[in-house]
């Protein structure tokens, strides 16, 4: 794989070339601009091709999240107890702390409530969503976004009450939400706190440099 830098309409990009490669695409995110081509294809066409998708790739950088600016001694929201920032802190190990956290918590609050609900998951994948806290899907699987374990654990709790209930209906109907209610009786209370303060949460974490 070869790999070179290319400038086009005041932009860097990093061009790289692999036999194994078939077509032109483009990439962008926070470590950067990438042009990823099959070998032979000559550095003045695919400057060319870059800038015929000029106004696609400036939408996806203007897209990128921020940086985080992490400043010593300042909170961050982490279950009810908060999280100080130290000066050996970096937007990639406070991403990595946060993970670890969430791998440790999440499924430990999981099992507590499957224990009690009517069914048990078949499987729990966590990862970062942007505009949702959990799913669950026809094959009985649960998704949480790592980002809850920033939330209180009232918060985290009823989501993941929330999406056991989906493994016995799923929809919203009468019937789910008097399930949830039945063993999370002040969900209406976190559902609103979700609604209310749920995106600045995610906006803080999806700040760390992904």
């Amino acid at each position: 794989m070869s790999q070179l830098l290319l400038s086009v309409a005041g932009q860097s990009w990093v061009l790289k070339r692999d036999s194994r490669r078939k077509r032109v695409a483009l990439r962008v995110d926070p470590q950067g601009c990438w042009c990823l081509a099959p070998l032979g294809v000559s550095d003045a066409w695919l400057a060319q091709f870059i800038a015929e998708h000029q106004s696609w790739w400036r939408q996806q950088l203007k897209q990128l999240p921020v940086i985080a600016g992490l400043v010593p001694n300042q909170l961050w929201p982490y279950r009810n107890i908060g999280r100080v920032i130290t000066p050996q802190d970096s937007p990639t190990s406070l991403k990595r702390w946060y993970l670890e956290q969430a791998d440790a918590y999440l499924p430990q609050r999981l099992a507590y409530w499957a224990d009690l609900m009517p069914k048990q998951p078949q499987g729990l994948k966590i990862r970062f969503y942007s505009g949702r806290w959990g799913s669950c899907n026809r094959r009985q699987e649960l998704q949480l976004n790592w980002a809850l374990i920033a939330c209180p654990d009232a918060a985290i709790d009823y989501v993941i009450v929330h999406e056991l209930a989906h493994l016995v209906h799923f929809n919203h109907s009468r019937a789910f939400w008097q399930l949830v209610e039945h063993y999370f009786p002040n969900y209406h209370q976190q559902a609103c706190w979700l609604r209310r303060e749920g995106h600045h949460y995610l906006t803080q974490l999806k700040s760390l440099n992904f």
